[in-house]
C-alpha cells in the first residue's frame, strides 16, 4: 500500500483537479501507473484486478486528506460533502503560503 500511496499522492499534486473526484483518481491512476496510457486494452482480468484495487487508490486518497490533510480538494462543495471542516482548510491555506515564503 506504500507504493499506491506515494503514486497517489503524486496524482493529487501533479493534478489538483482529481482531489475532487474519486473515480478520475483511479481511472488515472490506472492510465499512468497500470497501463501506460492504454486503459482501453486491458482484458476481462486485469479489469477485475482493477476493481478491487480501486478500493486501495480511494483508500490512499482519504488518508491523505483526511488524516494528512495533505491536498485537500479544492471544490467548497466537495469539501463540504466529504466533511472537511473549515478550519482545517484554513489551516491548509496557510501552510501552503508558509512554502511558498519560503521560496
Amino acid at each position: 500500500m506504500k507504493v499506491v500511496k506515494e503514486r497517489v499522492e503524486k496524482l493529487l499534486e501533479e493534478i489538483p483537479g482529481l482531489r475532487n473526484n474519486d473515480e478520475l483518481l483511479v481511472w488515472t491512476y490506472w492510465e499512468v501507473y497500470e497501463t501506460s496510457g492504454n486503459l482501453q486494452s486491458i482484458n476481462r482480468e486485469q479489469y477485475i484486478n482493477f476493481l478491487m484495487d480501486a478500493d486501495t487508490i480511494k483508500r490512499c486518497r482519504r488518508i491523505i486528506q483526511n488524516d494528512e490533510n495533505r491536498y485537500l480538494p479544492n471544490s467548497e462543495e466537495v469539501r463540504k460533502h466529504r466533511k472537511i471542516k473549515q478550519y482545517k482548510w484554513e489551516l491548509y491555506l496557510k501552510s501552503l503560503h508558509k512554502e511558498r515564503e519560503l521560496f
